[in-house]
């Protein structure tokens, strides 16, 4: 196959193809997308900063407090529920002896 040949096979045969692309003008096609950002907080000057036992101790207090308040405010809500409980029952007791 001679350069000629092989020229008129493969480059005429789609010569419409390459008019196309290469002439016509074409359409622009945009895209814009806006991806929120979240901005870190700025960390501490490296002085005012905590060693990683220090942070991870006071992460312990931390949550032994919380607990300790879940668990004295479960205490108040039992003794609450105690108190009207007995005192259902003291009005119970009243209106038996009164009847």
């Amino acid at each position: 196959m001679s350069f000629t040949e092989y020229f008129f096979s493969t480059f005429f045969q789609h010569y419409k193809l390459y008019q196309f692309v290469s002439c016509d003008p074409q359409e622009k096609l945009t895209v814009e997308v806006t991806y929120p950002v979240d901005v870190p907080e700025s960390p501490l000057p490296f002085m005012e900063g905590k060693s990683v036992p220090v942070w991870e101790y006071e992460q312990k207090i931390k949550a032994i407090n919380a607990n300790a308040e879940a668990i004295a405010r479960t205490k108040k809500t039992d003794k609450s529920e105690d108190l009207q409980e007995t005192m259902r029952n003291a009005l119970e007791q009243s209106e038996n002896h009164t009847v």
